[in-house]
């Protein structure tokens, strides 16, 4: 994941989000606001 974040720089704050909001998505809770 850290290698994720490396390869986009600025934009591993975007994913980051993704991430949470689809984990967030496949634990059954609301993804954060």
């Amino acid at each position: 994941m850290n290698a994720d974040y490396a390869q986009r720089g600025h934009r591993h704050g975007e994913a980051a989000a993704v991430r949470r909001a689809a984990a967030a998505s496949v634990q059954g809770g609301s993804p954060p606001a």
